[in-house]
């Protein structure tokens, strides 16, 4: 959706985590102990909120965004991880 977006002229600034992503994904799978797996399982986290505001942005602006804005399954208040 976001390519899509560029591809129309949009005005939107993103960056790309997809390489961010994929390395605190490995790192989280050969962690040793929890409070490491932990640590780098939040840091998935904020990047992938921030893609998601990306795409939040990207469906305002667009031309095929829907009537109705998805909720994406996340809650208004923060959650923490225990």
């Amino acid at each position: 959706m976001l390519q899509q977006a560029d591809t129309l002229g949009s005005a939107l600034l993103w960056h790309d985590h997809c390489r961010a992503a994929k390395k605190r994904a490995r790192t989280i799978q050969y962690a040793r102990g929890r409070p490491k797996r932990v640590k780098h399982c939040r840091e998935l986290l904020k990047i992938t909120r921030k893609t998601l505001g990306y795409v939040e942005q990207a469906a305002a602006h667009c031309p095929w965004r829907r009537a109705r804005p998805v909720n994406c399954g996340r809650s208004t208040s923060a959650t923490t991880v225990r």
